[in-house]
């Protein structure tokens, strides 16, 4: 099930619908967010550093995908 088709079926009506270039992830979100999730990955807070490294995980993987 797409984002779309979640929102009507929770009961939302989707007004509108667009997908952002791959520079609008990268530049000023994904560049500034990598960094600073991974100065995290040795916090002393476990559920932080889970948290850092899906983040990076999240970020390699659209590095690595077709969009870019």
């Amino acid at each position: 099930m797409n984002d779309i088709a979640a929102a009507a079926s929770s009961g939302y009506e989707v007004l509108a619908s667009y997908v952002l270039p791959p520079e609008a992830w990268a530049d000023g979100y994904y560049d500034i967010l990598g960094p600073r999730a991974g100065a995290l990955l040795d916090h002393p807070d476990q559920a932080t550093r889970d948290f850092a490294a899906e983040t990076v995980r999240e970020i390699e993987i659209f590095g690595r995908s077709a969009a870019r």
